[in-house]
């Protein structure tokens, strides 16, 4: 996946000074500025992911991102049945 052909998103971050100072000393080692370094190792993290077949994907997703395995509560399934009404 090439950065420089997806649209780019801002996001500005709060990094520890400790961790600024070592993110910073290990890209001028690899010679980059620590943001292209930190864009590097994002980049890399996305592509482990893609590197997943889709039941390793989906077992990840599902112990680190439990997103829907929480029951709706009462209130919940109530005005979903009235949206589903209208």
């Amino acid at each position: 996946m090439d950065i420089a052909l997806q649209p780019v998103k801002r996001k500005v971050i709060d990094i520890p000074a400790d961790t600024f100072r070592f993110l910073s000393i290990k890209a001028a080692g690899k010679g980059m500025n620590l943001k292209k370094y930190i864009e590097n190792l994002l980049q890399k993290d996305v592509e482990d992911l893609e590197a997943m077949d889709d039941n390793n994907l989906y077992s990840h997703l599902m112990q680190n991102i439990p997103d829907g395995l929480v029951p709706a509560d009462k209130n919940e399934q109530d005005e979903f049945r009235k949206w589903l009404k209208q």
